[in-house]
């Protein structure tokens, strides 16, 4: 991956808004239209600094050991590392896997409403859900008595 590539890679984490090939970056209290090639993340601590707090909000994504370490290397190697190389490597490679974390989220959510919908036309699924309905009722009267 080139670094213009990994510079719209970050834009994108940060949720930046993207028109013809420049980015809207809110920075401190002004906003201003930057073209992707002058993205500063990899050179300059004032860009990727935000982009490190975003990261360290992420801390306890579910269970996701890779990720959660991923963020505790990247916040290490700048409390103890001062080599922005480093820290912008650290932070593509978080950015990455979160990627990978979300799409496959997304693509369980997915196959999930896709059998359940299945179900649904099948009737299986509606007599689920009327049993599962009937045991919680039952339990709510059980501990109402």
């Amino acid at each position: 991956m080139e670094r213009l590539e990994e510079n719209i890679l970050i834009a994108d984490f940060m949720g930046f808004e993207e028109h013809k090939g420049s980015y809207l970056i809110p920075h401190e209290e002004n906003i201003f239209w930057c073209p992707d090639v002058d993205l500063e993340f990899n050179n300059n601590w004032l860009w990727l600094l935000p982009v490190i707090r975003k990261i360290g909000g992420k801390i306890g994504l579910g269970k996701n050991n890779t990720l959660n370490q991923g963020i505790k290397v990247i916040l290490e190697s700048v409390m103890y590392n001062v080599d922005i190389n480093q820290v912008y490597k650290s932070v593509i490679e978080f950015i990455n896997e979160y990627n990978k974390y979300e799409a496959e989220k997304i693509s369980f959510k997915e196959r999930f409403i896709e059998i359940r919908d299945q179900e649904t036309s099948e009737g299986k699924y509606n007599e689920e859900i009327r049993n599962e309905q009937l045991k919680i009722k039952s339990n709510e009267k059980e501990n109402i008595q």
